[in-house]
């Protein structure tokens, strides 16, 4: 009996008590490790090897720490490098399952040297982009697993937002200024990128218009009326670069020509002057969007809202070709508006075809 409780109490010992790890061994970084028949990637594949798994590395590689007297047979090895492939790639020699001699490329595996070599090489060095990594990025495309390159997706949003702030250079001081909400529309149908497997991004074209009304009063007791409108067209790019199975987050960039069209009408009310004229022009703006869907909120439809921002550079609406009536109201022929832009908050829906 006394003899069973002492086994007993040796086993349990050695269950509770770690060992330290053998030396001699290499631990795998990357995904899947292959092991090759020699030193070259187009050598014969012997093994691939998982993740977090130890493997066998010769003694020769483990040579020149501060302690390698203590488990290197006394230095008696001869120091030597990696082994280096016709294509530059050093690999660590090894021994597959089977126990025949292999060799692994020396980047997927960190040493367990166990001494102060192990601070030379990080833990976990792919935690950007494995190369060994084949998995597919989840969730699913819904095409999977065929690649559907014609695929296209359109939108239609309705907006809304603050005014441009700008207004025409008027002969007197402005005391008040009343901008309104601006009010727009915008319509694009995206192609997907043939060379993009994983549905993410799509090129097209966009269109918007908006419009909005804003109210000044001057000093010389004269009011003005201000309706702007603008129609947008051109190339836009857009990207997913978060999604799950319910909802996705894009973002999207643009640039449009733009038809502008200011109508001002200022009136004096003692004198009873009164005159209205237009300015119109072209310009480009660039547009930063992003919206988040509500994926098949109607059967293969999504429910869209974002918000975008839409840059103005530096340009003139000319006036129309008729001379002004009352030229006291109208010290300038053109509409200048400077560097600017505008938010505009967006609701829609979204379809694939």
């Amino acid at each position: 009996m006394k003899t069973l409780l002492i086994l007993c109490t040796f086993l349990f010992s050695i269950n509770i008590y770690s060992l330290p790890r053998k030396r001699g061994l290499g631990t795998i970084v990357v995904l899947e490790a292959p092991i090759f028949s020699a030193p070259s990637r187009e050598a014969k594949l012997l093994q691939l090897v998982r993740k977090g798994q130890d493997i066998y590395i010769h003694p020769r590689h483990f040579l020149g720490g501060n302690y390698e007297r203590n488990y290197l047979n006394y230095n008696k090895l001869p120091i030597d490098n990696p082994e280096v492939s016709p294509e530059g790639e050093e690999f660590y020699e090894t021994t597959d399952k089977n126990g025949n001699s292999g060799y692994v490329p020396k980047r997927f595996v960190k040493l367990v040297f166990q001494d102060d070599r192990e601070f030379t090489q990080g833990i976990s060095p792919y935690r950007e982009e494995d190369p060994t990594d084949y998995r597919l990025e989840e969730p699913l495309p819904e095409t999977y697993p065929l690649v559907n390159r014609e695929r296209r997706r359109a939108y239609f949003t309705v907006g809304v937002g603050p005014d441009l702030k700008a207004s025409y250079a008027y002969p007197s001081f402005v005391e008040t200024e009343n901008y309104s909400e601006r009010y727009s529309l915008n319509v694009a149908y995206l192609f997907k990128a043939n060379w993009d497997k994983y549905d993410r991004f799509y090129f097209g074209g966009n269109f918007h218009l908006w419009t909005s009304e804003s109210k000044f009063l001057l000093s010389d007791g004269i009011d003005v009326k201000e309706v702007k409108g603008q129609i947008g067209l051109g190339p836009m790019i857009s990207y997913d670069f978060w999604r799950t199975e319910n909802w996705r987050l894009s973002s999207a960039l643009s640039v449009s020509l733009n038809l502008n069209r200011i109508i001002v009408t200022q009136d004096e009310f003692v004198d009873t002057g009164f005159e209205e004229r237009s300015f119109s022009g072209y310009s480009i703006s660039p547009r930063v969007s992003t919206y988040l869907q509500k994926r098949k909120f109607i059967e293969d439809s999504d429910l869209i809202f974002g918000i975008d921002y839409q840059a103005y550079l530096p340009h003139s609406l000319q006036a129309g070709s008729a001379n002004a009536a009352l030229p006291d109201f109208w010290p300038s022929e053109t509409y200048d508006i400077p560097f600017s832009g505008h938010w505009t908050f967006n609701i829609g829906i979204q379809a694939y075809y």
